[in-house]
């Protein structure tokens, strides 16, 4: 017989509207010390799960995903599904606990001058790639600081995003060495051979020296673009990280057509994760992810999208008695945020500045705050032309940033403006408007909404944090009792 809910759910998404188309002494020392090992999950022989205690049992759940993977690489991070999957993989130098605190990660200790220009990493000795083919033997091998030094080098390159640089642009001579990397073409031209500001002392110890004081350092360091991976996992012909190598407490299995496979990593430093595997679903509208949840085959939507707002919460955003016995909702702390940025290029301040006049007073049927932030080349709102000229966007394909694009579709109508959807992620001078930040593209507009998520009643463990690309799924467990 068929979930009630699900019945209620698909008749309401069926008619639903889809949306459009010197250094001074040391001050400072940080240990991990205190954090405890536990022995290796590995020397305990695997054995036929069906006849073992429920909590024994082989930990296996299924998790959806509201946005696309687009990408196993740190650097091309463009959304929280891959901030939140990611983590689970790669560590940074630093890392965050659920309350925001930065904690050591990679570094189990370190020490930074008085006047914070200077920070002294020593890497765990306990730290290891998973093991992988991109290693010669197969085998993980160890952490050490050339590592550290390559990936933050990396970030520098010409044919990667400038999302991570413009964090680490205050590294003493980062600025030029990614201006020749930019710039200068031919390698053998080239007269900066790696970032001065970072130094290797021995395999442990890496120090990195900035221009000038930053007390926020620490914090970028731990940044999921800031995450560790081997040189070797970086393809030599399209110089992307093609195959996911990291440190954490989960490691690829394999990639499926909208499935990722993870796997506990059983040799992980602190202690290994209860979950033995966990497949996440992507790359599904909204409905189909809440249709497997309903057959249950799917354990938990980690993000709610605005058609599964509108349809299942009520009027206080508490679930609907129609779905109460069936799941649990969980309301975190943290909101989503869904930025679109204007192209300064296309020349259309006055009529972008026209539709955002409209956009800033509307409001969903579901629950969610715009934000708008005028182009700053806009000298007024004129609403009196009859000329329709022609608003380009690049193509948005998450559900939250295309009801904010749809609505801004809908007002430029009213405007007697043309609105464009492009299939295209890329900038000219053509486009105005983008929901990914490229350099030189102003911030205009934002769409908040809670960050909720939704699980059948047999989910336990999964920790969230005060953001929404911080969950701890490592103590994620399925209740086997009915």
């Amino acid at each position: 017989m068929k979930n009630p809910s699900y019945l209620i759910f698909l008749g309401i998404l069926s008619t639903a509207l889809l949306f459009g188309c010197a250094k001074s002494t040391e001050t400072v020392v940080i240990d991990s010390g205190g954090l405890t090992t536990s022995t290796p999950r590995s020397e305990a022989k695997r054995v036929n799960t069906s006849s073992l205690a429920p909590n024994l049992r082989f930990v296996y759940a299924r998790i959806g995903e509201l946005a696309d993977i687009h990408t196993f690489d740190p650097l091309f991070i463009t959304n929280n599904t891959e901030k939140r999957v990611l983590g689970q993989v790669y560590e940074g130098l630093t890392s965050r606990d659920l309350y925001g605190n930065i904690k050591p990660g990679l570094a189990k200790k370190w020490r930074v001058n008085r006047d914070s220009t200077e920070y002294t990493f020593t890497l765990s000795e306990k730290a290891f790639f998973h093991p992988s083919e991109v290693f010669a033997s197969g085998a993980g091998r160890r952490v050490v600081a050339s590592d550290i030094r390559y990936v933050f080098e990396r970030m520098a390159m010409a044919n990667v995003p400038e999302q991570a640089s413009l964090l680490f642009e205050d590294i003493e001579g980062f600025d030029v060495f990614k201006a020749e990397q930019h710039q200068v073409k031919i390698p053998d031209q080239r007269a900066y051979r790696g970032v001065s500001g970072i130094e290797i002392e021995n395999d442990s110890t890496i120090v990195f020296t900035l221009d000038g004081t930053s007390a926020g350092f620490l914090q970028r360091l731990s940044d999921p673009v800031s995450a560790i991976y081997p040189r070797e996992s970086v393809d030599s012909r399209d110089r992307k990280v093609d195959t996911p190598v990291g440190t954490g407490p989960f490691s690829v299995l394999r990639v499926e057509q909208n499935k990722l496979i993870l796997t506990s990593n059983e040799e992980y430093r602190d202690t290994p994760p209860i979950t033995d595997r966990i497949d996440i679903e992507f790359g599904l509208s909204e409905k189909e992810l809440f249709q497997k949840l309903a057959r249950e085959e799917l354990d938990v939507l980690i993000e709610l999208g605005p058609l599964s707002m509108e349809s299942m919460l009520d009027g206080n955003q508490n679930l609907s008695p129609a779905y109460l016995d069936s799941y649990n909702l969980e309301r975190h702390s943290s909101y989503t945020e869904y930025p679109v940025y204007y192209n300064p290029a296309s020349k259309r301040d006055n009529e972008v500045a026209r539709i955002l006049s409209s956009v800033e007073t509307v409001s969903f049927s579901w629950p969610a705050q715009v934000e708008v932030y005028f182009p700053e080349g806009a000298t007024s709102v004129d609403t009196t032309t009859t000329e329709k000229e022609n608003v380009i966007s690049a193509t948005v394909t998450h559900p939250f940033e295309m009801a904010l694009i749809s609505e801004m579709a809908k007002q430029a109508a009213s405007q007697n403006l043309v609105f464009s959807l492009m299939p295209s992620y890329a900038i000219t001078e053509s486009v105005s408007i983008s929901t990914r930040w490229f350099n030189g593209l102003q911030r205009i507009a934002s769409l908040r909404a809670p960050y909720m998520s939704l699980s059948n009643k047999r989910v336990q463990g999964i920790r969230f944090g005060n953001t929404p690309g911080n969950v701890d799924f490592t103590q994620l467990r399925i209740n086997q009792d009915p």
